[in-house]
């Protein structure tokens, strides 16, 4: 291993940080650093990945914990089905919908055509400060609740809830109150703007965890303009832990 390359992985694993910060960051290494810090605190059984891309959140943490035993992936765009459905997750279980999830059941376009994809309109004023990247790709699908889907396939309730839709946290947690009850933590990705047109305040969202009895204890990756350390902090991936 090249000297630098020792001392990335080094600053990695101690302080999150790497080397030429203003470039953009390693593959999934926002993952990986947000879920080191999750097992500082709780290692779980048993996974709910809501807005799971292609896995790889759920790869990193069946990496560094090999004891998960469940996950179950929901995933609205098609393009991201058959990655899913072998991603490596190590020895645990796995469950696959193509489906969006929300506050009510029926249909809906998503907009994007990867990572940042979203059922609600990108706010192109914001354009400047965003971390991220959209497409004119456009996809009707189907979206539902988590109580709903967990109810009709009598899935295993999950310990740990995972949340990145892109501004529409708000609304999964609203259709999930009844898993929130018995997980025992939540990852949320929280946006300090407003990207999407119709993207609920971040105020709003602490209090619903608040009134649902769920405590911010940390903090995982940090999304920054140009991904630079010095500059305005627009994301950051949250974790909070069930105190009843």
């Amino acid at each position: 291993m090249k000297l630098k390359d020792f001392v990335q992985n080094t600053l990695i694993k101690l302080t999150g940080y790497y080397l030429q910060k203003h470039e953009k960051p390693p593959e999934n290494i926002d993952c990986y650093i947000t879920i080191q810090k999750l097992l500082n605190h709780y290692r779980p059984t048993v996974l709910c990945d809501v807005g799971s891309n292609n896995g790889q959140w759920a790869k990193t943490l069946a990496k560094l914990h090999p004891s998960l035993k469940e996950v179950v992936f929901f995933e609205p765009q098609s393009k991201y089905q058959a990655e899913l459905q072998k991603v490596d997750i190590a020895n645990a279980q796995r469950k696959v919908f193509q489906l969006g999830i929300s506050n009510q059941d029926g249909n809906l376009a998503i907009k994007g055509g990867n990572a940042s994809a979203s059922f609600l309109a990108f706010d192109n004023n914001k354009a400047e400060t965003f971390t991220g990247e959209v497409t004119q790709e456009e996809e009707m699908v189907a979206i539902k609740t988590l109580d709903g889907v967990y109810q009709t396939e009598q899935l295993s309730s999950p310990d740990l809830i995972k949340v990145d839709v892109q501004g529409l946290e708000l609304q999964v947690l609203q259709g999930g109150e009844g898993l929130l009850q018995k997980a025992k933590y939540v990852v949320l990705e929280l946006s300090f703007e407003e990207f999407y047109q119709g993207q609920d305040p971040l105020w709003k969202l602490m209090k619903f965890m608040e009134e649902h009895q769920y405590r911010l204890i940390d903090f995982g990756f940090e999304w920054r303009v140009d991904y630079k350390p010095d500059n305005k902090l627009v994301q950051v991936d949250a974790i909070f832990e069930n105190i009843t």
